[in-house]
């Protein structure tokens, strides 16, 4: 039957939920048709089965499983910055019917981490982490402190460690078993830890950067990475595979780490581009490890107005005519040197006062850079615009791509500036001379007057406009990442 009056609808429901009632024609049917083994021990049945292992005269069909290699990724807190951005464009480009793929990662609770996991496709399988790991409050505690003051593996060998770890595996996981597990953060000593815990599996973790100068980096007086980075560090011997962004990235790690790995574990897979034209907006301006203490600081405060009446500003200043634009896009933090570059323009300016500078990204150095451009007398032409929603629509518009920094891996602004077919001009950070194929842009010294001559090298016509072949690319950067996965089939022959 069918009410629209709640109360006669109660008065229905009441009559046939008596005790007494008879029931319903279509009784038969509907049980028949969804509940055809229900005899009043289905939770016998399920103990037997999965607790008591009891398999004869039980209906028990086995998990499906393909010949498909079986991936895990753990993405980190899938913040908006470039670990994420690599990972949901790695993850996308793989050949579902050739892996089978799942990303590991925290609950999404707010609107950007929400944003950036439905950016991944569809047919990624997805596992959250929800809550923390079981065991008593004490044994936790003890767990705590001996993985912070001592070797976290050696730890495993105090009584009950190796289980506590065990056991929160299993929580996420039950029994299911993957035969390649990579730490695609590769900042945070938990998951890199909770990784080494993976049944039977060829086990990576990514060194997005020159992981040695990262962890002495300062940021406000304060070293984040020193200590978690050095726990992280100890647990590489316990890896397969440890993974850089370039090649020439690959062999800074390679000598800089010799004291935690074996140099054959040290491997290459480039990061992987948006598609411009086609790709979401990504604001690749706030860039930092989803793990790290410093994700968490934000910007100096500054009104509301005052954000207007920059961004009035710099928008204003796109429509001048006649100037040249140098752009940098990144996070406002000390290894990007945004100083350097901010003095090395104010000497081209000096000479060359048709040019403009626009530095993208927000940061803990903020307020500092501000205060660098007006002691210069360059607030008219070098603009701070903050994080911004859609940084290549800034790109877009201006001419050259400059990059200061001291240290990187392969900046994914690099790959978008070739995509835009902007001029590029480098300092020569570790790994700068693989960060692109091919040799067009320019890298100079890391000093000031050296960057000011690469400027001035570009206004003169002496750097060409940078170029990738992304197909080519994406390409190159599947069969890398191929060799990186064993193979059932190779293996058994």
């Amino acid at each position: 039957p069918v009410s629209t009056d709640p109360r006669e609808l109660g008065r229905t429901l009441a009559t046939h939920l008596a005790a007494d009632a008879p029931r319903h024609p279509r009784y038969a049917e509907w049980a028949e048709r969804f509940t055809p083994y229900e005899d009043g021990r289905a939770t016998a049945r399920v103990i037997d089965v999965v607790f008591r292992g009891r398999r004869d005269g039980y209906r028990v069909r086995g998990a499906a499983r393909d010949e498909r290699p079986r991936l895990l990724f753990y993405l980190g807190g899938i913040r908006m910055n470039g670990i994420t951005t690599s990972a949901v464009n790695l993850l996308n480009a793989l050949d579902r019917t050739k892996y089978d793929v799942t990303a590991l990662m925290a609950l999404p609770r707010g609107k950007t981490t929400r944003r950036n996991q439905q950016r991944l496709d569809p047919g990624i399988r997805q596992v959250f982490r929800v809550g923390g790991m079981n065991g008593l409050k004490g044994r936790q505690a003890l767990r705590r402190v001996a993985d912070r003051s001592t070797d976290p593996l050696r730890a495993h060998r105090r009584f009950g460690h190796r289980t506590l770890w065990h056991d929160e595996w299993v929580r996420i996981f039950g029994s299911a078993k993957f035969d390649w597990v990579a730490d695609f953060s590769g900042y945070s000593p938990f998951w890199a830890h909770l990784m080494l815990h993976s049944p039977r599996a060829v086990r990576a973790i990514w060194l997005h950067n020159e992981m040695a100068a990262d962890r002495e980096r300062t940021v406000a007086g304060k070293q984040p990475f020193l200590h978690s980075l050095g726990r992280v560090f100890t647990m590489y011997r316990g890896y397969d595979q440890l993974v850089s962004v370039s090649p020439a990235l690959t062999e800074l790690n390679r000598a800089e780490l010799a004291e935690y790995a074996e140099p054959q574990k040290f491997r290459t897979l480039r990061n992987l581009p948006d598609i411009i034209g086609t790709a979401e907006p990504v604001d690749d301006t706030r860039e930092e490890p989803d793990d790290s203490p410093a994700a968490t600081q934000v910007d100096e405060a500054e009104t509301e107005t005052e954000a207007e009446a920059m961004q009035t500003l710099w928008r204003a200043a796109l429509d001048v005519d006649e100037m040249k634009r140098f752009v940098t896009v990144g996070r406002l933090s000390p290894e990007k040197n945004h100083a350097r570059l901010i003095r090395a323009f104010a000497q081209v300016h000096a000479s060359q006062p048709r040019t403009q500078l626009f530095v993208v990204g927000g940061g803990p150095l903020a307020a500092a850079l501000r205060r660098l451009v007006d002691e210069l007398g360059l607030a008219d032409s070098v603009f701070l615009t903050g994080p911004q929603s859609d940084p290549i629509s800034i790109m877009r518009a201006c001419d050259c791509f400059v990059l200061s920094s001291d240290y990187e891996g392969q900046p994914m602004v690099l790959i978008e500036a070739a995509q835009l077919a902007l001029p590029i001009v480098s300092t020569a950070f570790g790994s700068a001379a693989g960060a692109l194929p091919g040799d067009e842009m320019l890298i100079v010294d890391r000093d000031d007057e050296a960057l000011a001559s690469g400027m001035t090298t570009f206004l003169a016509g002496g750097v060409p406009a940078a170029h990738l072949d992304v197909a080519a690319y994406t390409a190159e950067v599947l069969t890398q990442f191929d060799e990186l996965i064993p193979h059932p089939e190779s293996s058994s022959s």
